[in-house]
């Protein structure tokens, strides 16, 4: 199976706001940009397997989703536990969908995707918004992988 993780792309800044307030954050112009930039670059990189995209439901991670889904053509499946994912609640969605020949996308938030990369690769790496990373997760069982591409066009950011 490969996963590809996306960081929701540059959102408004909201000084000190409420979690309802964050939850409304829109992707900026500039943010919408590089992320259909980038989506550009992922689609000639794909496969024929089967695909599907994951998103939070937060305004700007279903943003970036809706400019992944115009881009490669696929729909969204808003996931409720990707606002605030851990490894556990992702591993319980994968258990279900153990399928080799299914290319996920997830588009998420952070610290969430950094954290997983570390527990599938053992890689430290610092996630910023717009980044993507796809990773072939060939172990499903223990749940370990490698990054096959890593589109955060920054090559300091490894720990």
């Amino acid at each position: 199976m490969k996963i590809t993780f996306i960081r929701h792309g540059e959102a408004v800044k909201v000084e000190l706001c409420t979690m309802e307030e964050d939850k409304k954050r829109p992707l900026t112009p500039r943010g919408r940009e590089i992320v259909r930039e980038r989506f550009q670059k992922l689609r000639n990189l794909l496969g024929s397997e089967k695909k599907e995209i994951w998103t939070s439901p937060l305004v700007r991670a279903r943003q970036t989703a809706e400019i992944l889904s115009k881009t490669i053509n696929i729909p969204i499946t808003l996931e409720d536990f990707l606002v605030v994912a851990n490894s556990e609640d992702l591993r319980k969605a994968l258990d279900v969908r153990k399928d080799l020949n299914l290319h996920l996308f997830i588009v998420t938030h952070e610290p969430f995707i950094s954290d997983f990369l570390r527990e599938i690769t053992g890689e430290r790496i610092l996630v910023h918004t717009g980044d993507i990373f796809t990773i072939d997760l060939y172990d499903m069982e223990n749940y370990k992988g490698q990054i096959l591409l890593d589109e955060c066009f920054d090559s300091s950011r490894k720990e």
